[in-house]
This record gives C-alpha cells, sequence and structure tokens, in this order.
C-alpha cells in the first residue's frame, strides 16, 4: 500500500493516526507500507488491516479525519482532493482499520495493539480516538452509534455481504 512519508509518520509522531481512507477496496490482512516512485519504491514499515469500512466521500466526519492524523475535516478532505483529483462528494471511499504500524527501523506504535509505543511509558496505553470521543461527551461504551458505516465484503460471510454498502452507496 503506497503511502507519502508525512502522513507515514503520523502513526509514530503522537497523532494517534489510526486508519487510512482510500478509493480502492482491499482486503483485511498484513501489508507493507511503499513510498517513493513505482521505478524505485521505498519500504516504509509494516501493518495489519484489521476492517475495512466503506462510505461516500461526502459522509466523512470529524472524527474520521481525527483517526487519520488530521486535526479538521476540511484538512482531510483537502488531502484527500489534493491525492485524487478525480473525487466527487458521491465517490466510495475506504476507511482502513491499521493496528501494529512498524517502521522499516522496528520501532512500533502500540494503537489498540497492546504494545507500547515509541514515547510511551511502560505499561501507558493510547486510548482509541472513539473511546477519547465517547469519554468526553458522557456517552458509555457501546453507546457511540455511526449508521453510516459499513464493513467490507472481505471481512463478511456470504449472507451479509448483501447489506455490506449500507445507507448511500450504491453497487
Amino acid at each position: 500500500m503506497r503511502f507519502n512519508r508525512r502522513n507515514w509518520v503520523k502513526f509514530f509522531d503522537g497523532s494517534s493516526k489510526t486508519t487510512t481512507i482510500r478509493l480502492k477496496a482491499v482486503p483485511v490482512g498484513h501489508k507493507r507500507a511503499w513510498a517513493g516512485s513505482y521505478m524505485k519504491p521505498e519500504l516504509l514499515g509494516e501493518f495489519d488491516v484489521v476492517r475495512v469500512d466503506a462510505m461516500l466521500f461526502r459522509n466523512l466526519i470529524y472524527e474520521d479525519a481525527v483517526a487519520d492524523g488530521f486535526e479538521s475535516e476540511e484538512e482531510l478532505r483537502c488531502e484527500l482532493v489534493r491525492l485524487n483529483p478525480g473525487i466527487t462528494l458521491d465517490t466510495p471511499v475506504y476507511i482502513y482499520h491499521i493496528e501494529n504500524p512498524v517502521n522499516k527501523d522496528k520501532k512500533t506504535c502500540g494503537v489498540d495493539s497492546g504494545r507500547m509505543g515509541v514515547g510511551m511509558k511502560a505499561g501507558v496505553q493510547r486510548e482509541s480516538p472513539n473511546a477519547t470521543t465517547a469519554r468526553l461527551s458522557g456517552v458509555l461504551p457501546g453507546e457511540v452509534d455511526t449508521p453510516h458505516r459499513t464493513t467490507h465484503e472481505s471481512t463478511l460471510s456470504s449472507s451479509r455481504k448483501t447489506t455490506m454498502y449500507g445507507k448511500g452507496v450504491d453497487r
């Protein structure tokens, strides 16, 4: 999977990046992060994609931006338009939920993995952005509802694939 360095380092710099947003769907599993040209690729590191959510570009919200390492929804949208000039409000996007990112120099980040991240004290784990939002808003865990989200079909049984795209996304 291709990354630019600026977005890859967000996994390790305290930005709380736990996702990446793409226009193409790929199956969950272990992936490598690459930068540079296709003629001279540079390995940045490795990570695990544990879940893929599908939605329309128009349905991205502030929480999606924060989980992708951005400070605002506008900043996220500008970056996606810069990287994908043909994107429209009705373009399907895929949010890849990432765990266990490892930099090529073997630095790890403890994003929902239970491992200690770079610059963290032993025994201290990061709180996920959803847990932080729920805690700050006074909502109990399990009560946070995101009805616009659906899971990518590669993670579903065949009986659930018909409901994969959910509200607003046509196949």
